[in-house]
């Protein structure tokens, strides 16, 4: 990315720092009154709580800095296209390591669930949930591997605004809408 926006920004002005959104502070690279530019890209964001990933935004971010964010969200067709993501065989395949290294090596088989899930705030949104189904004697049971909020359009706006403080500046989606870009701006 630096090499990129060396191409438009001065050189001398980018700092960058890779590090867990709940110690990173803006303030370790700011440089005067540059704006910073904060990604969020990986979908960490739908991993937590919105209150909790807006609040890390509002700690990291001041006025003016600007949050590019990546976020799969459920498109308005229905799940679909959020299935084929969690039934890739690579996602398939994580999911069988994460069991492994918690459970064993117990055979098991990969399941998908979307489900809504009601968050601190009161809100419901859809949540995707991986996890391997396993036997233990005659009892069936389900080891979660992966989870991922996935908001709407319209829930993921609101959150981004209310929530978190920010003014939506930019956004596209790919072509089946399920995978959004947004840039905004800590108002």
């Amino acid at each position: 990315m630096r090499k990129d926006l060396c191409a438009i920004l001065d050189p001398e002005k980018i700092r960058y720092r890779v590090t867990p959104f709940d110690r990173f502070r803006v303030d370790d690279i700011r440089d005067g009154s540059t704006p910073a530019l904060v990604t969020m890209l990986g979908f960490q964001e739908g991993n937590e709580d919105p209150m909790t990933a807006s609040a890390w935004l509002q700690r990291i971010a001041d006025p003016g800095d600007i949050v590019l964010a990546e976020m799969q969200i459920m498109p308005e067709t229905g799940s679909e296209a959020v299935m084929t993501f969690y039934r890739h065989p690579l996602m398939t395949r994580f999911s069988r390591l994460a069991f492994e290294r918690a459970e064993g090596l117990t055979p098991s088989s990969g399941r998908v669930f979307v489900l809504p899930v009601t968050v601190s705030d009161g809100q419901t949104i859809d949540a995707a949930i991986m996890c391997e189904e396993y036997t233990v004697g005659e009892k069936r049971r389900l080891f979660v591997s992966n989870y991922c909020l996935k908001y709407s359009l319209e829930q993921y706006r609101r959150h981004r605004e209310r929530e978190g403080q920010f003014g939506v500046c930019h956004e596209a989606l790919t072509d089946d809408r399920s995978v959004l870009f947004q840039l905004a701006c800590r108002a």
